[in-house]
């Protein structure tokens, strides 16, 4: 049974193509994805001319454990990990959610829809694609742009995150002028005239990995971001890229 009490609510610390982190985008929709034995969700946002394509997988029959070992349903940490991933989809997913589900009838009923017991991720988060399937959502948003190194080729693309911990990467579109601000000690964050700080952010060790192929001396840093849609927040300190209420 997840426990869905422990669904994070929490952040964690122009052209054709998107760049490097922050960007403006479209959340266009999300859908159910299913093949030969995995089951997730797809979804989609468009940068310039490019829609980027994201997916949460649902636990599978073999997960890997913390300390790196794939495990099955035999192993004595398999229901510990499970726990573990089950929860991770949530959270990712409801972290997608806030930034729709304003934008979406509040016949929907989404805060109770959240609350509902579930045996799993895929149980609890059909409820909600089964509502937007087949939806185009349009939503304005901002959104974090990382690399992705495919194992087959080589090639390195561009892609959304596929996971939460490593900091949010979609909120409500802002309207301001974000600075990046490259730190050898607190990694990136983005800031705008007033002192306010985007929410997304990035840790050093991040900023240093092959999804984000930056140098800290300054060179190669990305451009400043214009975001152009109604202001969301006028306080001296964090701005909130616009209200996570769902409705």
């Amino acid at each position: 049974m997840i426990d869905i009490k422990k669904i994070s609510e929490v952040p964690t610390p122009a052209g054709a193509f998107a760049k490097l982190g922050l960007n403006q985008g479209i959340f266009k929709r999300l859908a159910p994805l299913t093949g030969p034995g995995f089951w997730a969700i797809k979804y989609v946002v468009q940068v310039g001319d490019y829609e980027y394509n994201g997916a949460i997988f649902a636990p599978g029959d073999q997960l890997y454990n913390l300390k790196g070992e794939r495990i099955n349903s035999s192993h004595p940490d398999w229901q510990d990990t499970l726990d573990r991933k089950e929860t991770e989809c949530c959270s990712l997913f409801w972290h997608i959610l806030k930034v729709i589900g304003k934008h979406i009838n509040k016949e929907t009923k989404f805060l109770q829809m959240k609350n509902t017991p579930a045996n799993s991720f895929k149980e609890w988060a059909s409820q909600f694609t089964d509502v937007l399937f087949g939806k185009e959502l349009n939503i304005p948003v901002d959104v974090f742009i990382e690399n992705s190194v495919n194992k087959k080729d080589g090639k390195t693309y561009k892609t959304l995150p596929q996971v939460f911990y490593e900091g949010e990467f979609i909120c409500p579109q802002t309207n301001d002028t974000w600075t990046p601000k490259i730190d050898p000690v607190n990694g990136l964050t983005y800031i705008n005239e007033r002192g306010e700080l985007h929410p997304f952010k990035r840790s050093v060790k991040y900023i240093e990995s092959e999804k984000y192929t930056i140098n800290l001396n300054g060179q190669n840093t990305p451009n400043t971001v214009k975001t152009t849609t109604a202001p969301t927040n006028t306080g001296n300190s964090t701005a909130t890229a616009g209200t996570w209420d769902l409705f």
